[in-house]
């Protein structure tokens, strides 16, 4: 009778595995998960007004979910996000067990490309409204839900266009490649360990070799940091850390001249002057200068920098403070610095400085070689003020003067 028993148990154990392995094999089949991610595409669109594509979905035998030719149209029709394949490796237990969790050990992205989009008289991008149309506004948000895992992408491509500003290409990026570890979301708070992030850029007809960045990241509504950031190019070698404070309206729109950042750098950091050429594109040099300040406030277009100091070739500046405003305005910009101390020349800072900056230099300090400068200074698209004293070859004098240009 126990005989019997056991056997029975036997049987059904069997026949539970070979059904369970009839239902993999079924699902692993290509036309059946093919006709599921229809189904599923199918019932997203007509629900949330999306416009989702998906050539196929398969699952391995080690439960791995790949998603092929995955793409996205936006309201002009435009299939803005595209790509070749997403594979993820999902925690079936925590999905099982913890329904306010989706943790993902591994997700890949292979060849994505994005054209981000915010078009005239928009508000918002099109990937916002992508975001927003797959949300459910009678749905209350789960505040405990949380999404986590690590990320890779292989050879991306990303453009950014606003419309709404005279620049509106505000990025374009091929060859993306970046390793993600320990990324969380929860409600608007998301952190991650960012190993390496790099990519190829272009604009005004130069190209831009992003080696590498790194960073410990946390995003909230208002705030965005990075921890012990390191950014690396073919000659700059940046570090330090960053805290960026912004409308939470508005997030990170307009960043140059809205969002607030508090930075100081590591002693020895070095910043190419080609890579400035991305945003002052009048300065068409190749130098390479060293750079250092104790603490930098403000916004990027109006900075505000203590303990400056930056050297290179041409030129030695050091300054207790240093105010930079509308420099990313070419013929608006202001300079005006307290306890300035400047070693270079007229030849060697005419050939340093952007032209427009430059022509404002007066042809005066020519006959006098180097020059030693120590003192205040302010210099506008209308004048130059000056108070210090100045040693030249020819000898040394104080200067408190005001002239116009």
């Amino acid at each position: 009778m126990i005989v019997r028993f056991f056997k029975l148990i036997i049987f059904l154990l069997l026949g539970v595995l070979f059904l369970a392995v009839l239902a993999l094999g079924l699902i692993q089949h290509p036309k059946v998960q093919s006709e599921i991610s229809r189904k599923i595409l199918e019932k997203i669109n007509q629900k949330q007004s999306a416009c989702l594509e998906l050539d196929s979905l398969s699952i391995d035998f080690f439960g791995n979910v790949h998603l092929h030719n995955l793409g996205a149209r936006d309201s002009t029709g435009l299939k803005f996000v595209q790509i070749k394949e997403v594979k993820a490796n999902l925690s079936y237990v925590d999905l099982y067990l913890k329904k306010d969790q989706l943790k993902i050990k591994h997700l890949s992205l292979d060849e994505p490309k994005l054209e981000l989009i915010t078009y005239k008289g928009a508000k918002k991008s099109n990937l916002t409204q992508l975001i927003e149309s797959l949300s459910d506004p009678k749905k209350e948000k789960n505040p405990n839900f949380v999404l986590s895992g690590d990320v890779d992408i292989f050879s991306g491509v990303s453009r950014v266009l606003n419309y709404n500003q005279k620049d509106f290409l505000q990025l374009d990026a091929q060859k993306i490649f970046a390793d993600i570890n320990a990324f969380s979301s929860k409600n608007n708070r998301i952190s991650a360990r960012i190993e390496d992030l790099s990519f190829q850029a272009k604009k005004h007809n130069k190209i831009y070799d992003f080696l590498r960045f790194r960073a410990r990241v946390l995003k909230d509504e208002s705030r965005l940091d990075l921890e012990d950031f390191l950014i690396k190019t073919k000659g700059t070698n940046l570090s330090g850390n960053l805290k960026l404070n912004f409308d939470p309206k508005k997030g990170l729109k307009n960043f140059a001249k809205e969002v607030l950042l508090k930075m100081n750098l590591n002693q020895g950091s070095v910043v190419s002057d080609y890579d400035l050429t991305y945003f002052i594109p009048d300065w068409e040099k190749q130098n390479t200068t060293e750079i250092s300040f104790k603490n930098a406030s403000g916004t990027l277009e109006n900075l505000h920098l203590e303990e400056f100091s930056a050297q290179s070739k041409q030129f030695k500046l050091l300054a207790t403070k240093l105010d930079l405003f509308q420099v990313l305005s070419p013929g608006e910009s202001e300079i005006s610095s307290k306890n300035l101390d400047l070693s270079s020349s007229y030849a060697n800072l005419k050939a340093y400085l952007p032209k427009k900056v430059a022509q404002k230099i007066p042809e005066i300090l020519l006959p006098f070689g180097q020059i030693h400068y120590v003192g205040d200074f302010f210099l506008n698209k209308v004048k130059i003020v000056s108070n210090a004293k100045i040693t030249t070859q020819k000898g040394s004098l104080d200067l408190n003067a005001k002239a116009l240009i």
